[in-house]
């Protein structure tokens, strides 16, 4: 876990993998699945439950669209994890996205519920 509660972006999918009862690419599916509906594929997501940081600090400034995170878990779930994600600036290393662990743990659960 990083800092204030967030979660690496590189790192969730391993994290997914070893404690969930779904299948990972199942369930990486089914939160890009979640992901799209849950809001306009273009509207950033909030800097509360995704942001980038490097170089010891936070850059709010550069945002993160709900579909550029439904994609990253597109290619994960079909076997091909992302080494970025595209923000408003460009690509960036997934490794420097944190990521609100109680935001995606709750997406994880409706994820999960699709399935069920």
């Amino acid at each position: 876990i990083g800092p204030f509660g967030r979660i690496k972006l590189d790192v969730i999918y391993s994290d997914l993998a070893s404690g969930h009862h779904l299948n990972p690419r199942l369930l990486a599916f089914e939160l890009a699945a979640t992901l799209n509906t849950l809001a306009p594929l273009s509207q950033p997501i909030q800097s509360l439950h995704a942001s980038i940081f490097s170089e010891g600090r936070s850059d709010r400034n550069i945002q993160i669209t709900h579909g550029a995170l439904a994609d990253y878990f597109s290619a994960a779930s079909n076997g091909r994890l992302a080494t970025t994600i595209s923000t408003s600036s460009g690509p960036v290393p997934a490794a420097n996205v944190l990521i609100w662990r109680k935001w995606i743990e709750r997406l994880v659960d409706e994820a999960t519920a699709r399935t069920e």
